[in-house]
């Protein structure tokens, strides 16, 4: 069963919303424009999802800051050399817990590249750049994956386990 809304916004562009079941699980997908003025949609509908689902007001924040982050980062740096496209947020309700994948068809970056692990103290160093915020998303959450390659897209894995659950 998949349940769409589409609202214009712009005459060639449409934020969709859809819900699919499986099973006990539910799938929400949100597809938006590569804006700064969408992360708020993105953190309502995050917001609404953990309510329900039982998160801690605590777990529901560094939930949405991860994911605003990883919103961000999309809109910062995806597409530098391609056209901007929308970007996908899918919101899998699992038994034991949240999983939040974001997707883009950017530009791609090499995964395997220098990888710095930041002190936070340190963040108003000018010298701190690209990677602080995934290493930030990867503090907020149990899990993150990054899923990237050059020329054809990103997609940022993050998953947060519910309490209840060990």
């Amino acid at each position: 069963m998949c349940h769409c809304l589409k609202l214009k916004h712009w005459p060639s562009k449409h934020l969709g919303i859809s819900l699919s079941r499986a099973m006990n699980n539910d799938t929400l997908s949100l597809t938006l424009p590569t804006k700064s003025d969408y992360a708020g949609v993105v953190r309502l509908m995050l917001s609404g999802i953990c309510a329900r689902m039982d998160y801690s007001v605590s777990d529901i924040e560094n939930i949405k800051l991860a994911v605003s982050e990883a919103y961000s980062n999309v809109i910062k740096h995806a597409f530098k050399q391609k056209p901007e496209s929308d970007v996908t947020v899918k919101f899998y309700v699992l038994d034991h817990g949240l999983k939040i994948c974001i997707h883009d068809d950017g530009d791609g970056f090499d995964v395997n590249g220098k990888k710095t692990d930041y002190n936070f103290d340190d963040l108003d160093d000018p010298s701190v750049g690209m990677g602080v915020g995934l290493t930030f998303i990867e503090s907020l959450m149990d899990e993150m994956n990054i899923d990237s390659t050059i020329g054809t897209g990103t997609v940022v894995t993050m998953f947060k386990k519910k309490s209840n659950c060990n």
